[in-house]
């Protein structure tokens, strides 16, 4: 589960690093904060990423958020099951239902008034505490584009599966590993 979630958090640093956004289901969208500042004859454009919880959970819930201004220029993608599989070596059901359990299991301490925190490696915290929502990105994840393009190729290599701490199944040399959703799968 843990190897699963650390996937999907480098699928959404990627994309964030590439300028998209992107959505999980029944959760909320990681995108980016844009606006400008008038410095005297000069204007200068500000965009940092940040997390908006879904509306709908925010009404539910009665839960506190900051007002965040988005363009809506920002393209946001799915978080894709398939391609965080690919990554890992293991089948999209088994990512899939993995992203799914978190977030249930966050939907249920939601509903029993639980203060709650999601952790997403090398992006940062999301949290629910008394209601209120709080998204804290790492300082590293904030820094500047050219920061964030320095470290693209490292976390490429991450991404890729190449790191132990990124790869789920042991490999199995010359055979097919086929994924069956209706079969138990180990984690």
């Amino acid at each position: 589960l843990t190897n699963v979630w650390d996937g999907a958090s480098q699928f959404i640093r990627k994309n964030l690093q590439h300028g998209r956004g992107v959505k999980i289901k029944d959760l909320g969208t990681f995108t980016f904060s844009e606006w400008t500042t008038n410095i005297g004859s000069k204007t200068i454009e500000n965009k940092q990423p940040t997390f908006l919880m879904s509306e709908k959970l925010v009404k539910f819930y009665n839960l506190k958020t900051r007002v965040l201004y988005t363009t809506g220029k920002t393209p946001v993608v799915a978080l894709n099951f398939a391609t965080i599989a690919a990554s890992m070596v293991t089948c999209r059901q088994m990512v899939e239902d993995c992203v799914t359990e978190i977030t249930e299991a966050f939907l249920r301490l939601l509903s029993h008034n639980e203060d709650v925190e999601i952790p997403f490696s090398n992006i940062g915290h999301f949290q629910i505490k008394n209601k209120h929502v709080i998204m804290n990105f790492k300082p590293n994840f904030l820094k500047n584009d050219k920061t964030l393009q320095t470290s693209e190729t490292k976390m490429a290599d991450e991404f890729k599966g190449d790191d132990p701490l990124y790869t789920s199944s042991p490999v199995v040399e010359e055979e097919t590993v086929q994924c069956d959703p209706c079969e138990p799968q180990l984690v």
